[in-house]
């Protein structure tokens, strides 16, 4: 399961990586506000529900952006 996790974790950082460099950092990082407020190294996504909801923003903007 931790590898699962993990793996997802990695594809979440990579997309908010791909987004960082179709939009800025900016633009990246206050999604991230929007979603979770401020973020630092003890931001949690809160619920499953909400970590789902954020990636599919995210994807969302990717191909908007492309």
């Amino acid at each position: 399961i931790r590898q699962k996790v993990f793996y997802e974790g990695i594809n979440d950082f990579r997309a908010l990586t791909l987004l960082e460099k179709l939009k800025g950092r900016k633009y990246a990082e206050d999604l991230m506000k929007e979603f979770y407020g401020e973020v630092d190294f003890f931001t949690s996504a809160g619920s499953e529900e909400k970590l789902l909801s954020f990636r599919e923003e995210v994807n969302k903007r990717i191909e908007q952006s492309l």
